[in-house]
């Protein structure tokens, strides 16, 4: 008998064990041409979801460091200005302390000024009372000298 016709003898229980215990392979039929075509594309198309992949962690990664560059920039800026408000916190409590002893300074000269001018007003009342109160005593005495005449 042929090999062929011994197989066709066999059950399909039996193709079953040879195939298990490795004495029966049936091996696969060649490839065709629209196989071969088919595996081409496949294979084009993981090159091209390969460098894709590449280019978009490429992207991933560049916009990282953007991402990273930006933050450092911006906590600079955060920086900068918490400075600046500080410095100007600062000036402004500066101004508003010489304002306070220039108020102060206008202040104390103002009432100096007042006092002396209330000072000198009594005197001068003090010295006109005295004045009058002489004229008065002279014309008194001179009204009295000349009755005497």
């Amino acid at each position: 008998m042929a090999p062929g016709g011994a197989k066709a003898f066999v059950g399909e229980r039996d193709l079953i064990s040879l195939a298990q215990a490795g004495i029966l392979v049936e091996t696969p039929a060649l490839p065709t041409d629209a196989d071969l075509l088919l595996l081409q594309r496949q294979q084009e198309e993981v090159t091209q979801l390969r460098s894709r992949v590449q280019l978009l962690q490429e992207r991933n990664r560049v916009g990282q460091l953007e991402s990273e560059r930006l933050q450092f920039l911006y906590e600079g800026e955060v920086r900068r200005s918490e400075r600046m408000a500080k410095d100007h916190a600062a000036q402004l409590q500066q101004a508003y302390d010489e304002v306070v002893r220039d108020r102060q300074y206008i202040m104390n000269k103002l009432k100096q000024e007042v006092e002396d001018q209330i000072r000198l007003a009594y005197e001068d009342g003090r010295a006109y009372e005295k004045s009058r109160a002489r004229s008065r005593r002279s014309q008194k005495t001179f009204r009295a000298g000349n009755a005497v005449l």
